[in-house]
């Protein structure tokens, strides 16, 4: 750990201004340590992390190991700032800060409050990061910053001035079946689509799929609500994907890890390895084509992606690589991504979700 730390403090030519880290979940009792050496060999006063049940850095992907994530940024001529209290009312200011990234634990708040509270203080900025992972107990899920655990629900850290942050966002399904119109919902309960009963929708979208779809599609169905309501054609991307949690066989109805409420529209959605690919290149490129190489970047993955969904080892992050090249990295494998979704900001399942960071000449 000592040896990293000082290489990468020597590529920076200067102490970090800032220091994000993720670790597996058997960092906790050692965590005073782990921040020492930041402090000492890293020259970092500023840390934020997390624990991870898995992890990503420099063309690797580590899932379910023991491991260190981290990146020191020198960030000359850029505002940073760390918040964790959102009780009070948001500041309005001028300009908006260029990037924030939120770190949230899933038992502390929950995903619909967290984007909008998120949404409401920063109405102009983009916001990416994730819920955190970890286990199997709950105390194998913690936020630390410089002084140690942290007990906040979420942590996030704007940027403001000489820097700009683009958001890449990367789903994993496709829709199957029709979309239709949300008819009954009772919080995470669906209860009607189209005035039938949703089971017997899901069941219907599920026949019309070819017999090779069908055969890997357990445990990789789930419900698309769309994001744009006025939009006459949806494909991928067009939805935010929600798991389904279990099936009421006798009523037909489904239970929705979030609520959905009457005049959604909604489309079930097959999760494929060959999407996420494709998307994640297209967006790649279209970053890439956009902006050109970042100088540093934060992934967030959902964490049944990796080999459990692409059957090989670090997928996710070579395409990443062979798109921008080799640049620091640091992320995770969590239980939710947070990114933008047209003009909006929203909570994501199994999705690829990064903050890209570039230099903002002419800054103020």
């Amino acid at each position: 750990m000592k040896e990293a730390l000082e290489d990468a403090r020597e590529k920076l030519a200067a102490p970090p201004d800032l220091a994000i880290c993720f670790v597996s979940s058997d960092f906790r009792k050692s965590l005073p340590d782990l921040i020492e050496h930041f402090q000492i060999d890293g020259h970092a006063t500023t840390l934020v992390g997390a624990s991870a049940s898995g992890l990503l850095g420099v063309g690797q992907e580590s899932e379910n190991q023991t491991g260190i994530s981290f990146l020191l940024l020198r960030l000359p001529g850029v505002e940073i700032t760390r918040e964790s209290d959102f009780s009070s009312r948001p500041r309005r200011s001028t300009p908006p800060p260029a990037g924030a990234i939120v770190l949230a634990h899933p038992f502390r708040s929950s995903a619909g409050e967290m984007t909008t509270s998120l949404q409401e203080r920063f109405p102009r900025t983009p916001v990416l990061g994730g819920q955190i992972s970890g286990g199997p107990e709950l105390d194998d899920l913690f936020l630390f910053t410089e002084e140690g655990i942290s007990r906040e629900p979420m942590l996030t850290i704007t940027f403001s001035g000489a820097i700009r942050m683009e958001p890449l966002v990367a789903q994993a399904c496709r829709p199957i079946g029709e979309p239709l119109i949300v008819t009954g919902a009772q919080g995470t309960s669906l209860t009607s689509i189209a005035s039938r009963k949703p089971l017997q929708v899901l069941e219907d979208a599920f026949t019309e799929l070819t017999l090779r779809d069908q055969e890997t599609a357990q445990g990789n169905i789930f419900a698309g609500v769309a994001i744009e309501e006025e939009r006459e054609e949806f494909t991928s991307g067009d939805f935010l994907i929600r798991p389904i949690l279990s099936a009421d066989l006798d009523r037909g109805e489904l239970e929705l890890s979030s609520p959905t409420r009457v005049g959604q529209t909604l489309q079930f959605q097959l999760r494929s390895p060959a999407v996420a690919t494709e998307t994640l290149k297209a967006e790649c490129d279209h970053l890439f084509e956009a902006h050109g190489k970042p100088f540093a970047s934060l992934l967030f993955a959902g964490r049944e992606r990796g080999v459990e969904l692409f059957g090989e080892d670090n997928h996710d992050i070579n395409i990443f690589e062979n798109n921008f090249g080799s640049l620091p990295v640091a992320g995770i494998f969590g239980s939710g991504e947070i990114g933008p979704a047209g003009n909006r900001l929203f909570h994501h399942d199994h999705s690829f979700c990064g903050a890209l960071f570039y230099p903002q000449e002419n800054a103020d």
